[in-house]
């Protein structure tokens, strides 16, 4: 998945078109992968029903310029809130526990 809209403070935010976002899951052993522009994460992630939770295990510790680097922490900080999800043929929505949409991602 690739990230095309990132909610934050109530505003969408403008995302570095040089520095994808992504989100794989590991289907097999509950786990994902992914890319938050400068660094790679990964984790562990819950299902159950239409709730989805992820716990952080790493980030690596690159540092990036600026703008890459602001939409990286406040990327990794909005993935903690996820509560809910929407799956379509080709898009991912992740809403918080207020049920406002917060992360959309398009099938890679």
């Amino acid at each position: 998945w690739v990230l095309t809209q990132l909610h934050a403070d109530g505003q969408i935010r403008t995302l570095v078109p040089t520095a994808p976002v992504t989100l794989q899951f590991q289907r097999g052993d509950g786990t994902y992968i992914g890319s938050s522009g400068c660094n790679y994460y990964n984790g562990v992630y819950f299902v159950s029903g239409g709730r989805l939770t992820f716990k952080f295990k790493s980030v690596t510790q690159v540092a990036c310029v600026g703008p890459i680097m602001s939409q990286e922490v406040t990327y990794l900080n909005t993935m903690q809130h996820v509560r809910n999800f929407e799956l379509s043929d080709r898009s991912l929505t992740l809403r918080n526990n207020s049920d406002e949409v917060i992360l959309i991602f398009a099938a890679a």
